[in-house]
């Protein structure tokens, strides 16, 4: 293995901890969320509004 695959493995890595974390988050029951819409902020800022469309 050369240093290249190291690094994107080691990239790799923390990505996958990053979205374990960021999924575990969204499922800890034990947490309150700050923001009682806090989901649907998330989705909604997922939606492509009209100024990114006329972007494209």
């Amino acid at each position: 293995m050369n240093e290249e695959d190291k690094k994107k493995e080691e990239q790799q890595r923390l990505a996958d901890k990053k979205f374990e974390d960021f999924i575990q988050g969204i499922y800890d029951t034990n947490k309150e969320p700050s923001n009682e819409d806090w989901l649907d902020n998330v989705a909604s800022a997922m939606v492509p509004n009209e100024a990114d469309k006329e972007k494209r």
